[in-house]
């Protein structure tokens, strides 16, 4: 199994893309990123999208 634990230390990065997650608690360190770094391109499954991007 694969996480995104410590993800948040990666400050210079640019683009994420993440092909497979079970849930949003399996990319929850992505919000962590996201607060103190604005990651460019983030690619998710499309499931996550509404969740993760507020989009409806």
């Amino acid at each position: 199994m694969c996480t995104l634990n410590g993800i948040e230390n990666l400050t210079a990065l640019e683009t994420i893309d993440i092909s497979y997650a079970r849930s949003l608690n399996d990319i929850s360190a992505l919000h962590r990123l996201q607060a103190k770094h604005q990651v460019r391109n983030i690619g998710l499954p499309e499931k996550f999208h509404d969740e993760v991007f507020g989009q409806k």
